[in-house]
């Protein structure tokens, strides 16, 4: 055989073993994911999470992204379904380079289509897959999983899972409907498989900066020390998970693992209240646009301290007497509220206590309230109302004298 000859064989072996380890390489994938995925919302069995994997609301042409659509209908049958009752939405924020925030389109999606905001948690890690998987085992401590996504990414998501230890099933959204995307996707995934065995077999296990912190039952949050951005005294704590609508959240701790004295820490207009023994990290967070709003959470989950501050240039606008005017302003809210007492304490400072009436809507899940009032300068010398809140229910009735002393404890800075 001539040296030609022996070359173009070689090339030929080579060009079928590549083809070989293509098809032994998708085939393997999907055979590992045999019956560990579904397409009928009935037979999936319930689990407390599903990972909603991220994708772009819209392709790079800028037409809509039937990808995207497909996996928010189908996270959004599964929670009205009661398969999940909380959506990771896991992606990346790439709005600087291409004009979009993954976890950002995928909760505003969800909430558009009914789901509520709370029963949504934000990932910002998820630029990869495997980052999505790792994330959800070694940061959330889950053990198992629903995976959303299409049929062949939920095959490779689950054998990263096996790999990692997280127990997953997939839930398959459709494809998009356009015959060409179709066969971009299903070409694209013959070479991500061979690059999932490269990675499952050399590379590295993803790290992340975050800690996952509970801030109500089940609900995740990502935190971290930040050095920045430090309170005299005290280490302080800083969540990105709603930092694409306008809220950075803080915490600052008199211990550097958070698990001491907590306090709400108010950069905007420059103070922090110390809070009770045994209080948890925020729920909502501070909006950098103006008003503020905190909640702490003990470990009885009937219980709610909240912190809550708002300057009043714009509602007691061109009234003398801020103090008079904020008495009138606070008894109109607590009537539409439901029965409540007022006490003053001192000329700015007084306590109300009374029954939520549960026809509002936008009150909390709660039956009863105290809630301590403030009016303080900010750093810019305006009038500030400052509210101290405890929401409790009718089984904890008998800690009226309790709570009342916790709210008083609050310093009034």
């Amino acid at each position: 055989m001539s040296k030609r000859k022996k070359i173009v064989a070689i090339l030929l072996i080579c060009c079928v073993l590549f083809i070989l380890i293509l098809l032994g390489c998708y085939a393997s994938v999907s055979f590992n994911a045999l019956g560990r995925t579904y397409d009928k919302v009935e037979d999936v069995p319930p689990h407390k999470y599903g990972l909603l994997l991220g994708t772009s609301p819209f392709t790079a042409q800028g037409a809509r992204n039937f990808y995207f659509e497909n996996r928010i209908k189908s996270a959004v049958e599964l929670y009205k379904a009661r398969k999940i009752k909380h959506i990771i939405v896991s992606g990346g924020n790439y709005t600087r380079r291409l004009g979009y925030d993954e976890p950002r389109a995928m909760t505003d999606s969800l909430v558009a289509h009914g789901v509520p905001f709370h029963a949504i948690i934000r990932d910002y890690d998820g630029t990869r897959t495997l980052r999505s998987i790792v994330k959800a085992k070694d940061t959330y401590h889950l053990d198992s999983v629903i995976i959303i996504s299409q049929r062949y990414h939920n095959e490779r998501a689950i054998a990263q899972a096996d790999k990692y230890g997280l127990e997953t099933i997939g839930f398959n959204a459709p494809h998009s409907p356009i015959r060409r995307n179709r066969m971009k996707n299903v070409l694209r995934e013959f070479p991500a498989r061979i690059k999932l065995y490269l990675d499952l077999w050399f590379g590295d296990k993803p790290s992340f900066l975050f800690e996952a912190k509970e801030i109500s039952p089940s609900h995740l949050e990502d935190w971290y020390y930040d050095p920045s951005m430090p309170v005299s005294g005290l280490w302080t704590f800083k969540s990105v998970s709603d930092y694409g609508y306008g809220f950075i959240k803080m915490i600052s701790s008199d211990t550097p693992n958070d698990k001491g004295n907590l306090s709400y820490y108010n950069s905007r207009h420059g103070y922090y209240v110390q809070l009770p023994k045994g209080m948890g990290f925020n729920q909502r967070g501070e909006n950098i646009m103006g008003a503020h709003d905190n909640e702490f959470y003990n470990a009885d989950t009937t219980l709610v301290v909240s912190s809550s501050a708002l300057f009043f240039d714009v509602i007691l606008d061109d009234i003398p007497h801020y103090a008079d005017s904020l008495a009138s302003y606070e008894y109109d809210f607590l009537k539409k509220i439901g029965n409540h007492s007022i006490k003053k304490i001192s000329q700015n400072v007084w306590i109300t206590k009374g029954r939520i009436d549960h026809n509002n809507k936008e009150n909390p899940p709660a039956d009863r309230f105290i809630r301590k009032w403030l009016l303080k300068k900010d750093i810019e010398d305006r009038e500030c109302q400052m509210s101290l809140t405890i929401y409790f229910n009718d089984s904890l009735d008998y800690r009226i004298p309790e709570f009342e002393k916790i709210v008083d404890k609050f310093p009034d800075k």
